[in-house]
């Protein structure tokens, strides 16, 4: 017995179960899609953002060897200043709106277990098949 129809095989006797399963396999689908992207999203923000912080870095070696002195100008540290702080800001906005996806992606691991468990007793409590 597929523990997914358990609710449906327990309650209601289906004789085809071809639908019921077309219609869990794909919400099975959906819940490990958005159990997925945010971690997701959050891997791919932090490579973004590593990545231009490295390229602000390597632009600012590149200018300082460029200088006679060893020195860059004022004009080019403040302009320098005003990436760092674009791509901090950046960040600042990506972390509030990642603030409001992590508890509810804890809320949905935390009751995951919980709602598999729920499943499997229903299978083996309800089971026609199960034998006493």
């Amino acid at each position: 017995m597929d523990f997914t129809l358990a609710p449906i095989t327990t309650l209601v006797d289906v004789p085809h179960l071809l639908v019921p399963r077309i219609v869990m396999t794909f919400a099975n689908l959906y819940l490990m899609a958005a159990w997925i992207f945010p971690h997701a999203l959050s891997f791919m923000l932090a490579l973004v953002f590593t990545h231009e912080y490295k390229e602000l870095g390597r632009n600012f070696e590149t200018r300082l060897a460029e200088s006679d002195d060893d020195r860059v100008s004022d004009s080019d540290i403040e302009t320098f200043r005003q990436q760092h702080q674009k791509i901090s800001m950046n960040v600042d906005h990506a972390d509030d709106i990642l603030c409001t996806e992590v508890p509810g992606q804890m809320g949905k691991q935390t009751l995951d277990p919980l709602l598999s468990g729920t499943r499997q007793y229903m299978v083996l409590a309800f089971s026609h098949e199960h034998r006493y």
